[in-house]
């Protein structure tokens, strides 16, 4: 995956570059009046040793931006559909006394909170090794 940017900072051998986020739209929100252009300042490798103010290629892995997002938004809304079946599945089927549907939504819930948890705990483990690092490629003027 491929962005174009402007660096901003360099330290050692990371710059800091501020991307202009892209929208599902044209990107051209002048036109629409839709929404407002926003840019994202994130960390990369410098291997190209650019400069303040240079514009940039930078490149990371396709398949793992796929594995983050996937880590991200789907295990936690699958882990909290499969508690919440599971919980209103064991209440039911036991006839507890009960509200099945109340006890299922309270677990899911919890459940949801303890992914995001682990996430951060992941992502911040993964911070510190290169997997997910991006990488300033090509210099582009």
């Amino acid at each position: 995956m491929e962005q174009v940017g402007r660096v901003v900072k360099t330290e050692g051998r990371m710059a800091e570059i501020q991307i202009q986020r892209t929208t599902a739209c044209s990107g051209d929100c002048g036109k629409c009046s839709g929404c407002a252009p926003t840019s994202l300042t994130v960390k990369a490798s410098n291997e190209v040793n650019a400069k303040v103010g240079q514009m940039v290629k930078i490149d990371t892995s396709t398949s793992n931006v796929l594995l983050a997002a996937f880590g991200v938004y789907i295990v936690p809304i699958v882990l909290l559909i499969a508690t919440y079946m599971t919980v209103y599945g064991y209440i039911t089927l036991n006839s507890l006394p009960i509200d099945a549907e109340f006890m299922g939504i309270i677990a899911g819930l919890i459940v949801l909170v303890i992914s995001f948890i682990i996430i951060r705990f992941i992502d911040k483990k993964l911070a510190k090794s290169n997997k997910f690092e991006l990488k300033i490629k090509k210099i582009i003027h």
